[in-house]
């Protein structure tokens, strides 16, 4: 599994910087088609916060924690590195996300699966990476957050993991069980909200250790190159860490936003890809390196902790007691956010592979099950079914992209 990722990570990075080169940094000099942007309907910024709604989950915060732990704080510039490159992916993917996505009752649907089937004129591979996102998002990845929701309340106020985990569903059931509009407005109002949140909380961490912020960002660069502070221990480790974090908080090249992207009403297609590059800047270089910053300033020792309980300890260094509160409600905010949209991601796929409407039911009683589940179960084996399934997924999107990087190239150029 280990070999796999490592890989896979080197083919991301070949792939990443390969396509920026071919298509000329299209992930900058393609800003400028942002103004294009058609007014009726779901619009590419909607669009774009319900990617982030996605993104942003407790990987950005424990994720990160994980990555500065084995790879050292030089993991941080590997991961700014990663999203500068690798958001010409996200720029590919959600463009022909756009261009071959159909209607389903009235519906736009999109994403990997349909671009491959149409494109490549590949139903097989279609449908195994389908079956990935359904499996993935729909039943592994929704017991992961839940199970992060329940544990911080629980550990940082005692609250019963059963009522809490019972609110949260009764939220998230109604907002899917409304359909895609209500999706778009619960988005729409909390990320925004979520985001600043964040920030908040981050540029007071920074102003209260401003002196100390020149130090920590020289940090950062220096042991990108020098990985005797990472328990790797090496070079390698801080830029397989920085690189893995970055892809896996961002998705960019995964297939997963795709999806999403498709349901926005644009006049070109590359619109919405340009608008899902924002996405993996905000996603990695904010969000991520807000979540670094925090950790790295901090004065607790890492290596004496582990995973939420580091967390824990390094808000109550900066707040006092109300770190668990604003640690419960940052993690609160970004797993419902992000189980929402790994249920639409779900949703588009199921539909794909069962072709209609008349099941969805089924889907999302069996969504609601597995958040059930992360109530209840213990999930170090889920993480590693659900990340196995992201390889999966990350390997046919790759061989679709290479494959229709001409029709990309028309769509654009």
């Amino acid at each position: 599994m280990q070999l796999l990722e490592f890989f896979l990570v080197f083919i991301v990075i070949f792939f990443s910087i390969y396509f920026s080169f071919k298509f000329k940094f299209i992930q900058i000099t393609g800003l400028k088609n942002l103004k294009r942007e058609e007014r009726d309907g779901i619009s590419p910024r909607q669009t774009l916060l319900l990617t982030i709604a996605t993104h942003v989950g407790t990987g950005n915060i424990v994720g990160v924690l994980v990555a500065i732990l084995y790879g050292g704080s030089g993991a941080i510039f590997w991961m700014w590195v990663f999203s500068f490159f690798g958001a010409v992916l996200s720029v590919m993917e959600n463009t022909l996300s756009q261009y071959f996505k159909v209607k389903v009752n009235g519906e736009a649907r999109g994403g990997p699966s349909y671009y491959i089937e149409k494109g490549l004129n590949n139903p097989n591979l279609a449908k195994l990476f389908a079956v990935s996102v359904v499996i993935s998002f729909g039943f592994l990845f929704p017991p992961i957050q839940m199970n992060a929701i329940v544990n911080i309340f629980n550990r940082g106020f005692g609250a019963p993991t059963l009522l809490v985990g019972g609110l949260v569903i009764i939220l998230i059931s109604y907002v899917v069980f409304s359909g895609i509009k209500s999706i778009i407005n619960f988005t729409g109002k909390v990320v925004p909200l979520m985001a600043l949140l964040y920030l908040g909380i981050g540029l007071y961490v920074i102003l209260s250790h401003l002196d100390n912020v020149p130090d920590v960002l020289k940090e950062i660069v220096f042991n990108a190159f020098n990985g005797d502070s990472a328990i790797g221990g090496t070079f390698g480790a801080a830029i397989s860490y920085g690189i893995r974090r970055g892809l896996f908080s961002n998705e960019a090249g995964i297939g997963t936003t795709p999806n999403i992207s498709a349901i926005s009403n644009v006049k070109k297609p590359i619109v919405q890809g340009m608008y899902q590059s924002i996405g993996v800047f905000i996603d990695t270089i904010v969000i991520c390196t807000i979540t670094a910053l925090i950790v790295l300033l901090s004065d607790v020792d890492l290596s004496l902790y582990s995973g939420m309980d580091a967390l824990i300890t390094v808000f109550n260094d900066h707040f006092g007691s109300l770190g668990n509160i604003l640690l419960a409600i940052i993690v609160l905010f970004f797993s419902i956010t992000t189980l929402i949209g790994a249920y639409y991601m779900g949703e588009t796929n199921f539909i794909y592979i069962g072709g209609n409407h008349k099941y969805i039911f089924f889907y999302r009683m069996l969504f609601v099950l597995s958040m059930i589940m992360g109530i209840f179960l213990s999930l170090l084996k889920v993480w590693q079914f659900a990340d196995l399934g992201l390889l999966i997924m990350l390997s046919i999107n790759i061989y679709a992209l290479y494959n229709l990087r001409n029709v990309f190239k028309d769509l654009y150029y």
